[in-house]
């Protein structure tokens, strides 16, 4: 047996134990007599604390650009309001080996607190939230979570992480861990993320994608050429005018999701504020690139990419301008021109992220990965209560969220396909439908009992 500490700020010391862990094959076995320390940080200064151990932790853990620090901070500084940081720092022998980036959160009803929400820092415009492990301690690591989470109830009714990936070892081993502790683990499948891997050279990359797509890429090339003047721009560094490249990013995607009678998420000044500091956090990195596609001196299509990690992390991509240049498919260009420069880089995977658009399995020959929500809920009969009013309150609040979302969706069918009553009808009822089988299917998975739900919508993710 293993010894494990957990030191919280202000707190006296306790000890608990665990079992070893088991050593992956092939990585060196550590010492069963080092301890395991779970530090709960809870103040800011205690948080922009851990950047440099932090960054050290990154070269050694399978994770995306959205748990780097610079990501993660901004967020916090943002969106932070009303929310109790609760950061656990995993060290074995002095090194930190795991951060878990969380927070608390009441849930209230009628101004009355309901239940406290253990969540990820990042949740909503983040793809993808995890732990951050050093490799080789993954599952020492979370073991320490879930018993954390067991001797403490005090800091948590709900415990939650959305968009966890089927590839981090969070979705495949916290859940029996969890279960052994003696706390109920829902998980519900959630947005889909198609990516492809990029081959050494662009001229395998341009048999991979077949020769329709080959044929189609170049007379789009060809005809943008012949009737305009355009070129690629790519602003990547803090000696760019990154601020300015981001305000052109937000208007072309203003416009785009507008023209297609939605409203636009920039339309928050929180938003957008967050998306300046992190471009230029990024970019002091060398993590971010902004491509540019500018035809006779303006810029008419963008995608918004992160390299990190040898992958490029494809965060927004739009094109909106003149019906005539719109033809000739803007973002279509820019995503492969991104892609061109992203093998010259050494890139491995292009990322497309949450989103399971046709368009990326059609251009592109993307394969699909697929990202979950796990709910732990303590098995005492006060937990389950407050979980069962806390479902209450959330199927209320997604069933509002999904019915704007519908709104939107008919909206935008009508602006884009300028349809007969009869097939605006049948559009209607089948999305219907739709919003009708998930909401079912939200009920029976976490009213009804245990297991998986797979169907898979983000709308109830929440």
């Amino acid at each position: 047996m293993e010894t494990a500490s957990v030191v919280a700020e202000g707190r006296e010391r306790r000890s608990v134990t665990r079992p070893a862990s088991v050593v992956p094959e092939g990585r060196e076995r550590r010492p069963l007599d080092r301890p395991c320390e779970i530090r709960v940080v809870r103040t800011d200064a205690g948080f922009d604390a851990l950047e440099d151990s932090w960054n050290l932790l990154l070269r050694d853990a399978d994770v995306s650009v959205f748990q780097t620090f610079e990501w993660l901070r901004a967020w916090w500084r943002h969106f932070g309001k009303d929310r109790k940081l609760h950061c656990l720092v995993f060290t074995e022998d002095g090194r930190t080996v795991g951060i878990a980036p969380m927070f608390q959160r009441p849930v209230r009803v009628a101004g009355l607190r309901i239940a406290t929400r253990l969540r990820f820092i990042g949740c909503g415009i983040s793809d993808y939230l995890d732990v951050i492990m050093a490799r080789g301690y993954e599952e020492s690591v979370l073991k320490a979570l879930a018993r954390y989470l067991r001797l403490h109830p005090e800091e948590w009714d709900i415990f939650e992480i959305i968009d966890v990936n089927e590839r981090s070892p969070v979705f495949r081993t916290l859940p029996g861990l969890l279960r052994e502790e003696g706390i109920d683990v829902y998980s519900y499948q959630g947005s889909a993320c198609p990516y492809t891997v990029l081959p050494d050279t662009w001229e395998e990359f341009r048999r991979h994608i077949g020769q329709k797509m080959r044929y189609h890429l170049k007379r789009k090339k060809e005809k943008l050429s012949e009737r305009f003047r355009w070129e690629i721009e790519i602003v990547r560094s803090p000696a760019d005018d990154i601020d300015q490249a981001v305000r052109e990013f937000i208007g072309i995607h203003e416009q785009r999701w507008k023209g297609l009678g939605f409203r636009s998420a920039f339309d928050d000044e929180t938003h957008r504020a967050f998306h300046f500091e992190v471009s230029r956090k990024l970019a002091e990195r060398d993590w971010l690139r902004l491509f540019f596609l500018k035809v006779d001196g303006r810029r008419v299509a963008v995608s918004f990419d992160f390299n990190f990690g040898r992958r490029i992390h494809v965060y927004l991509s739009h094109a909106h301008g003149p019906d005539e240049i719109m033809k000739l498919s803007p973002g279509l260009l820019i995503r492969f021109m991104a892609i061109e420069r992203g093998i010259a880089e050494g890139m491995r995977v292009y990322d497309l992220l949450r989103g399971d658009e046709a368009y990326k399995y059609e251009e592109l020959k993307c394969k699909r990965s697929e990202n979950w929500l796990l709910r732990g809920v303590d098995r005492s009969r006060s937990s389950r209560i407050r979980f069962r009013l806390f479902l209450a309150r959330e199927l209320i609040t997604k069933s509002a969220e999904r019915l704007r979302r519908e709104y939107y969706e008919f909206k935008r069918f009508r602006v884009t396909k300028e349809p007969s009553v009869i097939t605006s009808l049948a559009f209607a009822r089948s999305r219907c439908a739709l919003a009708y089988k998930v909401g079912r299917t939200y009920v029976q998975r976490f009213v009804g009992g245990h297991g998986r739900a797979t169907e898979s919508d983000a709308g109830f993710q929440g």
